[in-house]
C-alpha cells in the first residue's frame, strides 16, 4: 500500500509482545457534519454526502447521459469532495466541492487519458480491494500468532459514488483495511492538486496529504495566489503563537476585544499568548482568505476552555489583515481578537 501524509495512511503503530495497558483515542469518525449515518449501507452513505455537498443527484446526471466517479474524503474532520463528470458532448471535468456546500465550487478540465484512466481502475476496484484485504487479514493472522498487535491510528476515510453506464455503486473505504480504495482515491486527488495551481503554492511540509491542501484552498478567494502565500504563514502562527515576532510589521497592532490598541512587537506578543493560551487547548478555525495583490484579509475564530475548568468553553472571532512588504514578502499588520463569549 502507498504511503499518504507524514506517518502513511492510518498511520500504523506496531506494538511488539507486551503487555497492551490501553489505548485512549479522541478520533472523530466521518460523518459530514453529523448530517449522514456513516453506519448506513455506502449507498445511502453516498447520497446523503454528495446532496449535502451541493452536488447533483446521481440519478438526475445518469438520467441526463452524464458519466461521474466523485469522492468524499475525510480524516478526523470532513475535507472535500471531488467529482469527475464527463459527457460526450465535450471534455471531462474535475470539480473541488466544500462538503457543505457552503463555499462555490472550483472547476477545471480533466485531460481524456486522466479521465479513462480512472474509469478503466474502477471497474476492478471491488476486486482490487478485496484481493488486498485477504492478503491484509493474512498478514493480520501472522502479526496475532507472533503477539504482535497493531494499532491503525487517524486514518482517512473515504466513500465513492460512480455512475458509468445506467447503474450507480458506491464503495466505502477507510486507510486502515482498503488500501486498493484509498490507493485510487488518493491519485483522484493528486491529479486534482496538480491541477489547482493555487494549490500547490501550498507548502506540503504544512499538510498530511493532497485533500488538506485541497481542502484549505477552498476557503480562498480574490487574489488566489496571494491568499495561498498569505495563509501558508497563517498556518504557522496559528501552530506556533510564540513566533508572532517573525510575522509582525513594525507598524503591527493587536486589538484584544475592547481594550485599546497594543503596539510594539513585545506587547503584542505578550497579548497573542494571553489569547492562545496552551493551558486552554485554544483552537484556531480558519473560515475565509481574501487575497488582494498587496494585502489579504483572513478571518475565522479562536475557541478555547474556560478557567473554571467546567468543561465549557468560549469563542471569539478572529481577524487578520496582512500586506505586502517591500522586499516582497507578508507581514501581519493588524490582529483582531473580538470579546470571548460562550459557545452556543
Amino acid at each position: 500500500m502507498k504511503a499518504h501524509g507524514a506517518a502513511g495512511v492510518g498511520a500504523r503503530m506496531r506494538i511488539l509482545p507486551v503487555v497492551l495497558i490501553g489505548l485512549m483515542l479522541s478520533v472523530d469518525v466521518a460523518k459530514a457534519d453529523d448530517k449522514c449515518p456513516y453506519e448506513a449501507p455506502p449507498s445511502k452513505w453516498a447520497a446523503c454526502v454528495f446532496t449535502l455537498s451541493g452536488a447533483e443527484p446521481a440519478e438526475s446526471l445518469v438520467a441526463q447521459g452524464r458519466q461521474f466517479i466523485r469522492i468524499s474524503y475525510a480524516r478526523n474532520r470532513d475535507l472535500l469532495v471531488l467529482e469527475l463528470l464527463h459527457t460526450s458532448k465535450g471534455p471531462a471535468v474535475l470539480v473541488l466541492r466544500d462538503v457543505n456546500g457552503v463555499r462555490p465550487a472550483l472547476v477545471t478540465q480533466l485531460q481524456e487519458p486522466q479521465w479513462l484512466a480512472f474509469v478503466r481502475r474502477w471497474k476492478t476496484l471491488v476486486d482490487d480491494n478485496a484481493a488486498a484485504k485477504k492478503v491484509q487479514a493474512a498478514k493480520r493472522e501472522e502479526d496475532e500468532r507472533s503477539g504482535t498487535v497493531m494499532v491503525c491510528l487517524h486514518p482517512p476515510y473515504v466513500v465513492m459514488q460512480a455512475g458509468l453506464e445506467t447503474e450507480i455503486a458506491a464503495v466505502y473505504g477507510d486507510g486502515c483495511d482498503d488500501s486498493a480504495i484509498i490507493d485510487y482515491a488518493y491519485d483522484v486527488a493528486e491529479v486534482a492538486l496538480s491541477a489547482e495551481p493555487d494549490c500547490v503554492l501550498l507548502s506540503e511540509k504544512h499538510f498530511r496529504d493532497a485533500p488538506e491542501r485541497l481542502s484549505a484552498c477552498l476557503i480562498f478567494s480574490g487574489n488566489r495566489q496571494t491568499a495561498a502565500q498569505v495563509y501558508d504563514q497563517v498556518i504557522v502562527l496559528e501552530r506556533n503563537p510564540a513566533e508572532l515576532a517573525k510575522f509582525i510589521a513594525l507598524d503591527g497592532v493587536v486589538k484584544l476585544g475592547n481594550r485599546p490598541l497594543v503596539h510594539g512587537a513585545d506587547a503584542i506578543k505578550r497579548v497573542w499568548l494571553d489569547v492562545m493560551d496552551h493551558s486552554r487547548y485554544p483552537f484556531v478555525s480558519i473560515d475565509s482568505v481574501y487575497g488582494l495583490i498587496d494585502s489579504t484579509i483572513v478571518r475565522g475564530y479562536v475557541v478555547r476552555d474556560r478557567k473554571d475548568h467546567s468543561g465549557e468553553v468560549d469563542r471569539a472571532e478572529l481577524q487578520e489583515e496582512w500586506r505586502r512588504q517591500p522586499d516582497g514578502t507578508f507581514k501581519l499588520t493588524r490582529l483582531q481578537v473580538g470579546a470571548f463569549r460562550p459557545e452556543n
